[in-house]
């Protein structure tokens, strides 16, 4: 995607803000020598090939190859368009952005999310002032006896849905909110068969959903007796996916990565109770299963993660679901299984934060959590033993490390007393009706689709004049970037022929602005990444072989069109291009003498 707006803008907020303190907010990174590394948030891997460079701002992915600047990474983190990552790191940096230019698509995209987020900052607001209403007291003793302290209720902003059909729409209506774009945030509902909206929430505690940057996404309510349904979150919107949601994850992201852990749970008053016992490192899907893109968001900030399930059926059977996603995006997964009859919410408030961390240091591995539960349901007959291995078989066929993987079927066959070759046989059958790869996600051999890659010799120019400026003369003397093949590759390469011609350092951080595309911005974080020195010898060996790669597709060309004109007739034409053909062969025959002989 080309950026529209004023490059010094850019830059300043470029260099205003440290790559390595914007991506450390969505995932851990170590110091190593010049730079920082840390597992890949776009594909799935267990050992770090994800670099940050903080000195010439960049990042770049040796297992994936994806790349560039902070604009870049915030952009693909967070599904949004460069003014929306312009705009988000601007006010990081306290930065007040000129007027910019954008398409007339952009503008659509950017205007209609910054309306839906002013809609939703508008209905927090109406929900958290309600909650403090007299027709709230329910609600207030409701929260009051689920052990809710006010700081719980500040920080996570929790609110109330008063029990009538428009009273949000009314207050979203009074601050000039179109009732079209309130239903097009999730807050109102259209009226089956056409006719006047009403509130989705109503009569409910609600739950503001932020995102990671912490603006309002969406919304969960809870009804406070038994009426149906418990839970009612916001629908899909431009601005809220419930895949890629947690709940908590906003305020637990600093504990998470503190701990290295994070405690997954079922519910908004689980991840509240657990914060207002002190264990703020906990979170939340909103309403929907676990998916691949919660267990990619959440490697980034801890590098285990402890399923807290009921010990029901329901429970079991989501740990069975996730151990796949987990397995495909390498992270570590256990599971906390708590006495029947407790969540973690009744749980730590039974028995406080001390016994619910020291019921963490027991958790499980997830096979053996399976097979135990499967155990539990269907015994040790030898009916019970075969529906056990039929059970659990493809989920232990889903663990990706082999080692790993043999013993946990050895670790079964001892446990359900059979043999080990039978449980290693019904686990290969299952392996055998695995999809290659789950939806949505991706692993580590999947190359990251996009066009062709760069001509190795004209990748190698690119290096040579970063890493080695002083040749950058010689390019510009002997005019190699106009032979490149890529047109791409062809404007990059002269934005740096220029860059460095005009005194730029190639070492600092404006080498990045060089790339107008994401594509070209990825091609030079990843020409950056690989700094190994070079010297000026070296160089001149890689332009001879360019130069000689030049002669030879300038040789191909040649009888290409010899054959063509020879084909159709044109003899007077096939012999002006021998003639040629017969010049470029001495003037080759030439260069290779001057060149033995340098060499």
């Amino acid at each position: 995607m080309a950026r529209f707006s004023p490059d010094d803008q850019i830059s300043h907020v470029r260099n205003s803000v440290n790559i390595v303190d914007v991506i450390s907010d969505y995932m851990v990174l170590k110091k190593a020598g010049n730079n920082f590394v840390g597992l890949c948030p776009f594909h799935a891997e267990k050992t770090p090939s994800f670099s940050v460079n903080p000195d010439r701002q960049f990042f770049h992915c040796f297992g994936c190859g994806e790349g560039g600047d902070v604009f870049d990474f915030v952009m693909r983190q967070n599904n949004l368009t460069f003014p929306e990552a312009l705009a988000s790191l601007a006010a990081r940096a306290g930065i007040e952005l000129a007027p910019r230019k954008m398409t007339p698509q952009q503008q659509k995209i950017v205007a209609e999310r910054d309306a839906l987020y002013a809609a939703n900052d508008f209905a927090r607001d109406f929900f958290v002032k309600s909650l403090n209403a007299p027709q709230a007291s329910q609600a207030r003793e409701y929260l009051k006896k689920r052990e809710m302290p006010q700081e719980v209720l500040e920080t996570f902003m929790l609110g109330f849905a008063p029990d009538e059909w428009r009273a949000l729409s009314g207050f979203l209506q009074g601050k000039g909110v179109p009732s079209h774009r309130a239903e097009k945030a999730g807050l109102l509902v259209h009226k089956e068969g056409g006719g006047n909206v009403y509130d989705r929430f109503r009569n409910r505690i609600i739950f503001p959903i932020h995102d990671i940057s912490g603006r309002i996404a969406g919304f969960g309510g809870r009804v406070m007796d038994d009426a149906l349904p418990k839970y009612l979150n916001s629908p899909q919107t431009p601005i809220y996916d419930k895949k890629r949601m947690l709940y908590g994850l906003y305020q637990a992201r600093q504990e998470c990565r503190k701990t290295g852990v994070a405690f997954m749970v079922e519910g908004y008053f689980d991840v509240l109770a657990l914060y207002a016992h002190g264990i703020r490192n906990a979170v939340a899907t909103c309403g929907t299963a676990l998916s691949p893109d919660h267990v990619r968001i959440i490697k980034g900030y801890a590098k285990k993660v402890v399923l807290v399930f009921d010990s029901d059926t329901a429970g079991i059977n989501a740990a069975r679901k996730s151990l796949p996603l987990f397995e495909a995006e390498k992270v570590q997964a256990k599971v906390l299984v708590l006495p029947a009859g407790h969540d973690p919410d009744s749980f730590v408030r039974d028995f406080g934060a001390k016994d619910f961390l020291e019921a963490a240091e027991n958790r499980q591995d997830m096979i053996p959590f399976l097979m135990e539960s499967a155990i539990a349901r269907h015994g040790l007959s030898i009916e019970g033993k075969a529906n056990v291995v039929a059970e659990i078989k493809e989920q232990v066929a889903a663990v990706s490390d082999g080692v790993t993987r043999s013993l946990y079927i050895k670790q079964i066959a001892e446990k359900l007393g059979v043999d080990e070759a039978a449980v290693l046989d019904a686990v290969r059958d299952a392996a055998k009706t695995r999809p290659k790869r789950l939806p949505g996600t991706v692993h580590e051999e999947q190359a990251k689709p996009a066009e062709p890659a760069p001509d190795r010799m004209e990748t190698a120019i690119l290096q040579m004049m970063v890493r080695c400026p002083e040749c950058a003369p010689k390019v510009a003397e002997k005019r190699l970037i106009k032979y490149f093949s890529s047109n791409r590759v062809r404007a990059l390469g002269l934005r740096i022929l220029e860059f460095i011609q005009a005194g730029g350092d190639p070492e600092g951080a404006g080498i990045m602005s060089l790339a107008v595309e994401q594509d070209d911005r990825s091609l030079l974080a990843r020409i950056l990444a690989h700094d190994d020195p070079l010297e000026l010898p070296g160089c001149m060996a890689i332009i001879d072989q360019f130069e000689q790669s030049i002669t030879r597709r300038n040789h191909a060309e040649l009888d290409r069109r010899i054959q063509q004109a020879q084909t159709e007739g044109h003899h007077d034409l096939a012999l002006r291009l021998l003639v040629e053909k017969n010049e470029l062969l001495k003037a080759l025959q030439v260069r290779n003498l001057k060149v033995g002989a340098k060499y």
